[in-house]
């Protein structure tokens, strides 16, 4: 088995970046280069800049197909996977960006709870930077909402908008856009008072 996967470093790195070259060149050429098209009518877009398009979109795997070919014939595989090493590196790096930057981003900004903070209709109006969003998780965690009055919380979180989301919570509270790389969605603090005591508080998600 391993006559077919002869390596030496400079075959395994040379093949390796290969692939994290040709990616990443596709990646911008169609990110930037054809980004023009999308300001031109589709009934009026050149016949051949879609079919470019449609090449570039399969390239990488084009070219680790006439690398595996080369392979066959040579009857030594190192090279393309070597290739696809380097196709997976840049897969997985921008799969864990997209889902550990906004893991990071929210941890860091993360800000311990203020009262006064909470109720300034300013700062929770910010939707690009939520007040309510940074502070509710340090909310949760330092205060007990659950068997609170409703008195206590109406002091402590002031009294939240109507809203038509959520109607079986008494209260909702809007927090902010959902913490993830692209969100459409929104996150609240619902509440739910029995006999004027709160028996339930989450955070819950607005599906758009």
């Amino acid at each position: 088995m391993t006559k077919y996967f002869h390596f030496t470093k400079r075959t395994f790195f040379t093949f390796l970046g290969l692939g994290i070259v040709v990616f990443v060149a596709d990646f911008f050429i169609q990110g930037y280069w054809l980004k023009g098209l999308r300001f031109v009518g589709f009934d009026f877009q050149p016949t051949v800049l879609g079919h470019i398009a449609s090449f570039l979109a399969y390239s990488p795997w084009v070219v680790l197909g006439i690398v595996f070919i080369v392979d066959i014939l040579k009857r030594n595989f190192a090279r393309s996977l070597s290739f696809f090493l380097g196709l997976a590196l840049v897969y997985v790096s921008i799969i864990g960006y997209l889902f550990l930057v906004p893991v990071i981003s929210d941890y860091a900004h993360r800000t311990q709870f203020d009262s006064a903070s909470w109720k300034d209709e300013q700062l929770v109006d910010n939707w690009e930077n939520s007040i309510r969003l940074r502070m509710v998780d340090d909310l949760l965690r330092k205060h007990e909402l659950v068997g609170m009055s409703k008195n206590q919380v109406d002091e402590l979180l002031g009294v939240p908008k109507p809203t038509g989301y959520f109607s079986d919570y008494d209260y909702v509270y809007w927090l902010g856009p959902k913490r993830r790389f692209v969100s459409t969605d929104d996150e609240w603090l619902g509440i739910k008072f029995k006999n004027n005591i709160i028996v339930e508080a989450k955070i819950l998600i607005e599906r758009t």
